[in-house]
């Protein structure tokens, strides 16, 4: 059962660490499309 805990906190983690990314990339092209005139 430990096991089971362990794999999932780390599949957590790492969708946690995607959703991050995508965050930061659509702050990143919101941020482009801001600047364009």
């Amino acid at each position: 059962m430990l096991l089971d805990l362990e794999r999932a906190e780390a599949a957590w983690g790492i969708c946690a660490a995607k959703v991050d990314a995508i965050v930061d990339c659509q702050e990143d092209a919101e941020r482009v499309q801001a600047k364009k005139p």
